[in-house]
C-alpha cells in the first residue's frame, strides 16, 4: 500500500502542470476505448505510451518537490 501512496503522490503533483493534462486525458481516453473495444494489445500499447512518461515527470516533480520524496538509497552492486 505504501506504493499506491507514492503514486498517487506523484499523479496529484504531475496534475499541477496543467499544460500535459490534454495529453493525459487523451492517454486515458485511449486506454479505455481499447479496454472497451476489448482489445488488449491495443490497450497494453496505449498504457505503456502513457506509462513511458513517468521518467520524465518524476524527474520534473523531483526536482521541484525534493522535500515530498525519500532520498534514493545507495545501490550496491553485487
Amino acid at each position: 500500500m505504501a506504493e499506491k501512496s507514492k503514486v498517487d503522490r506523484l499523479c496529484t503533483l504531475s496534475l499541477s502542470k496543467v499544460d500535459r493534462v490534454p495529453e493525459l486525458i487523451d492517454d486515458h481516453r485511449a486506454i479505455a476505448e481499447a479496454v472497451k473495444a476489448h482489445d488488449a494489445e491495443q490497450a497494453v500499447a496505449c498504457g505503456m505510451r502513457h506509462l513511458s512518461r513517468l521518467d520524465r515527470t518524476i524527474e520534473q516533480i523531483s526536482a521541484t518537490n525534493a522535500s515530498y520524496f525519500e532520498p534514493e538509497p545507495d545501490r550496491e552492486t553485487p
